[in-house]
């Protein structure tokens, strides 16, 4: 898996839309302790369960982290072949992250925010 992509509101759906696969979306800020927590580690976590990483600063990017109504950070969603699937809620350790991640990836997909 590739370094994190960070995306804008510009360009957000049109290039998440093209990117194959499994897509993790992490909402964050710089001034987070778990936001920087879960940026280090979830790609090696997530190795082999998706096949890339966007990030979206929730503070600058606020219209988006409304659309996506994004309360508590770090949030995470997931993105199929570039469709919407579904949020994925869990505390953040790698267990848990595996296995929502895969419960996420099972289950049938949600109405996108």
């Amino acid at each position: 898996m590739r370094a994190w992509l960070t995306l804008h509101e510009g360009h957000f759906h049109r290039h998440v839309q093209l990117l194959p696969g499994r897509t993790l979306v992490l909402f964050s800020q710089p001034g987070c302790a778990a936001c920087r927590r879960a940026e280090a580690f979830l790609p090696g976590w997530l190795a082999g369960l998706v096949q890339q990483c966007v990030k979206v600063d929730a503070q600058e990017q606020a219209a988006l982290a409304r659309e996506f109504e994004v309360f508590h950070l770090p949030a995470l969603h997931l993105y199929l072949d570039g469709r919407y699937h579904a949020p994925v809620l869990c505390p953040l350790a790698e267990a848990a992250v595996r296995t929502a991640v895969g419960q996420v990836i099972a289950d049938p997909a949600v109405e996108a925010p």
